[in-house]
């Protein structure tokens, strides 16, 4: 796992069998694991347990994965991975507006939840661990270092070559960088990019992504930096 500290993460199911398995998964990936197997016994846990990622599971018995998720980011800001069977776009938008970093639709192998678990603890690493730096608040750095972004000069450089971007590219790159490992969705980028007014721009943003994306060396057909989660939205990280 990232660092080499242990990362702490929760997982948040009532189906003992899933979270055995993804205690067993999480395991050699330097990760200590607690469950809870309610939405009430995981707010509990977060302040017991103090977690790096939460895993949250969405359909639960008493309160709902909604409901949990909104008491657990009143008071920690752990990046939470919601778990859902719900193959349903709104509702997958709610869960990312309701403040969830990123979702996993079941059934998933478990490469991918420890793909998606090690991005969310570079995010917590960030945010949480060590103190800025003198040029934190200038240097945005992402995807393992690859890409450099220098906010007072809105200059940009990918393995350490400089790239000419457009000030909306500038602008969208900047969105998903500060976001990295975080899925943001296609109305988000749009108010915080183009602004009030822009949307029903789904076209310019598709349009604007695959730019960004011949610019930063990224192939559409299997990118290294922005992904894309279909009918959800878009996020910037190394994979």
């Amino acid at each position: 796992m990232v660092g080499h500290r242990r990362c702490k993460v929760l997982v948040v199911d009532d189906q003992q069998e899933f979270t055995s398995l993804v205690e067993e998964a999480l395991a050699p990936e330097m990760c200590d694991t607690a469950v809870a197997r309610n939405g009430r016994d995981a707010i509990a846990m977060v302040e017991k347990f103090r977690p790096d990622v939460i895993l949250l599971d969405v359909v639960m018995p008493g309160m709902d994965g909604m409901e949990t998720l909104r008491q657990i980011r009143s008071h920690w800001d752990a990046p939470v991975l919601m778990l859902t069977g719900i193959n349903d776009e709104d509702a997958v938008v709610r869960f990312l507006e309701a403040g969830a970093d990123d979702y996993v639709t079941k059934p998933f192998s478990l490469r991918e939840l420890k793909a998606r678990v090690r991005a969310a603890q570079r995010r917590a690493d960030r945010h949480h661990f060590g103190p800025p730096g003198p040029l934190d608040d200038d240097i945005l750095i992402v995807a393992d270092g690859d890409i450099v972004i220098h906010r007072a000069a809105a200059q940009v450089a990918v393995k350490s070559e400089a790239v000419d971007l457009a000030p909306l590219e500038y602008k969208l790159l900047l969105v998903l960088a500060e976001n990295e490992g975080r899925v943001l969705s296609h109305a988000y980028l749009l108010r915080e990019v183009w602004g009030l007014g822009f949307e029903d721009a789904g076209a310019c943003l598709k349009m604007a992504i695959g730019r960004l994306r011949s610019k930063l060396g990224d192939d559409p057909r299997s990118p290294c930096y922005i992904h894309t989660r279909r009918s959800v939205g878009y996020l910037l990280e190394k994979h």
